[in-house]
C-alpha cells in the first residue's frame, strides 16, 4: 500500500515528508504548498491558486526562467504566507532572485514575464480573507482542501 505525503502528514501529525516535493496522486495545490510552507494552510493554498492562474494568463510553465513574482504584504505571517503558495505553483525562488516579498500596507501579488514585460497583478478578495484568516489549526487541512477547489472568482481578483 502506498501512502501519499499528505495522508502521512495527517496520520502522523507532521507537515512534510523529507525529500518529497509533491505527490503525483494528490492535489498539487495542497501537496506542493505544504512542502514549501511546512503545513497545509488555506492562505498559502490561495497563493498557489494565484500563481496557477497567472501562469495560464502569461502562457508560461512552472519554473520558467522568465518568471518573476513579487508579493506585497504587511509584515504578518498570515498575509505573507501567500508567497509560499506562489513559490509552490510558479517554481520561482528567492535563491534565484525570481521571488521577492516586499513589506507593504496592502496585500497583492505581481507575476511577471521578465522577457516580454507582460504581468498580472492579483489580490485576495476581502471576503475570502475574512472567511479564511485565523483558521484554527485543527481545521487547516479541510479549509485548504475547500480553497483548492473553490472558483477563482471567490478567492481573488485582478488589481488595476
Amino acid at each position: 500500500m502506498t501512502i501519499s505525503r499528505r495522508h502521512f502528514a495527517v496520520a502522523f501529525g507532521t507537515a512534510a515528508v523529507p525529500g518529497m516535493a509533491h505527490d503525483d496522486d494528490g492535489d498539487p495545490a495542497l501537496d506542493r504548498t505544504a512542502a514549501i510552507h511546512g503545513r497545509t494552510n488555506p492562505i498559502a493554498v490561495a497563493g498557489y491558486r494565484l500563481g496557477e492562474w497567472a501562469l495560464r494568463q502569461l502562457k508560461l510553465t512552472r519554473g520558467h526562467g522568465s518568471l518573476e513574482v513579487v508579493h506585497y504584504a504587511p509584515a504578518t505571517i498570515q498575509l505573507s504566507c501567500v508567497i509560499d503558495g506562489l513559490q509552490a505553483s510558479t517554481g520561482t525562488s528567492a535563491g534565484n532572485l525570481s521571488l521577492r516579498l516586499v513589506t507593504a500596507e496592502s496585500t497583492y501579488s505581481v507575476i511577471r514575464n521578465r522577457k516580454t514585460g507582460q504581468e498580472v497583478k492579483l489580490e485576495l478578495l476581502p471576503e475570502f480573507l475574512k472567511q479564511n484568516l485565523n483558521t484554527p489549526v485543527r481545521n487547516l487541512l479541510s479549509v485548504a482542501e475547500r480553497v483548492s477547489r473553490m472558483p477563482e472568482a471567490q478567492i481573488f481578483r485582478t488589481k488595476a
